[in-house]
C-alpha cells in the first residue's frame, strides 16, 4: 500500500537494526552485537524522538500559539532537532548555546532557519539568557523542557518488535540517557532479565547510574578507537558517543556466561556533526604525496 507522509516530523523513529559482524569478529566475542541505527532519523540523531513531541505538547496545551516564536537553550542534537521540529511545524526559532558548542552543530541548526545566540557561561549561561530573551518578547514561548517518556520509549517497542523479543542488553553512551532509561524499561517489562547497561564518564552521577544495571567507564581514547573501527570495518560513520557505546557492549560481550546473547547497542547520531574535532583526524588528512 502506497504510503505518503505529511510531515518530516512522521519519519521519526522506526530506525533499522544491524548486526555488526565484522565488530565481533575483530573482538572475538560469541554474543551478537546489533546497532539501532539512530542516525537514519530526519536530523540524523536519537532526539528526534523527542523534539516535534515537545513542540506538539505545548501547542496542544495551549502554550504555543501557530507561527509563534520559540525560544529554547539547547545545542547539540538536541538544538539540531528542535531546529527541524520548530521549521516543520512553522515556529521561528532561537536557540542559545554555550560558546563552547561546535561549528557544525551552529550551521546545521541555521541552516533549518534557527537564529543561534552563543553565549559565555556552559549550559548555564545559555539557560539564563534564553530567560532574558524571553522575557523581552511578549509573544515567544520559552522552550524549557525538552524529554518526553512516550517518545523516547519508543526505541524499546521498536526493538522487541523487531526481534521477535529476542534481547538481552541494551547500551547507551549517557548522552541518550533518557532513551536508555526509558527504552529500556519498556524492555524490561516484556522480560524481567533484560538488562540496561551504560558507557559514561568520570562525572555521571550516582543516581544516574541507580537507575540501570551497570555502567562502564570508558576513556576517549577508548571511545575514539572504537568510533574509527566503527567507521574502517562496519562502513557506519557516529560520533564519538556511538563509540563509546559499543566499546561498553564489547565489554559485555567478552563475557563467557553472554555468549549466544543479544546485545542492542545504541548508535545515536551521525559522525559528519564530529568533521572539525580530532575523532577523524586520520581520516582527514590526506596521504603525503612526496
Amino acid at each position: 500500500m502506497a504510503k505518503v507522509h505529511d510531515s518530516v516530523l512522521e519519519l521519526a523513529g522506526g530506525t533499522p537494526l544491524l548486526r555488526l559482524h565484522h565488530i565481533e569478529n575483530k573482538a572475538g566475542v560469541k554474543a551478537e552485537i546489533v546497532a539501532k541505527l539512530e542516525f537514519v532519523n530526519p536530523s540524523r540523531s536519537v532526539k528526534d524522538r523527542i523534539a516535534g513531541g515537545v513542540i506538539e505538547e505545548a501547542e496542544q496545551s495551549g502554550s504555543l500559539k501557530p507561527g509563534a516564536a520559540v525560544i529554547a537553550a539547547a545545542d547539540g542534537n538536541t538544538g539540531i532537532a528542535l531546529a527541524l521540529a520548530a521549521a516543520a511545524k512553522g515556529h521561528p526559532l532561537t536557540l542559545v548555546m554555550p560558546s563552547s558548542t561546535r561549528i557544525e552543530i551552529r550551521k546545521l541548526a541555521g541552516g533549518y532557519g534557527a537564529k543561534t545566540v552563543i553565549v559565555p557561561g556552559g549550559a548555564e549561561g545559555a539557560q539564563a539568557k534564553a530567560k532574558a530573551l524571553a522575557k523581552q518578547s511578549s509573544d515567544a514561548f520559552l522552550l524549557e523542557q525538552v524529554g518526553r517518556q512516550a517518545d523516547s520509549e519508543t526505541a524499546g517497542i521498536e526493538i522487541w518488535r523487531d526481534t521477535d523479543g529476542r534481547a538481552d542488553f541494551l547500551v547507551a553512551d549517557e548522552s541518550a540517557w533518557g532513551t536508555l532509561v526509558n527504552a529500556g524499561s519498556y524492555l524490561k517489562g516484556k522480560n524481567p532479565e533484560f538488562k540496561i547497561v551504560a558507557a559514561v564518564s568520570e562525572t555521571c552521577t550516582q543516581g544516574q547510574i541507580d537507575s540501570i544495571d551497570e555502567a562502564f567507564t570508558i576513556t576517549e581514547e577508548e571511545a575514539r578507537r572504537t568510533t574509527a573501527v566503527l567507521a574502517g570495518s562496519e562502513g557506519i560513520l557516529t560520533g564519538i558517543s556511538s563509540g563509546a557505546a559499543v566499546a561498553a557492549a564489547l565489554h559485555i560481550a567478552d563475557r563467557k556466561e553472554n555468549a549466544g546473547k543479544r546485545i542492542i547497542v545504541i548508535l545515536a547520531d551521525t559522525g559528519e556533526r564530529y568533521l572539525s574535532t580530532e575523532v577523524f583526524g586520520a581520516v582527514l588528512t590526506p596521504p603525503d604525496p612526496f
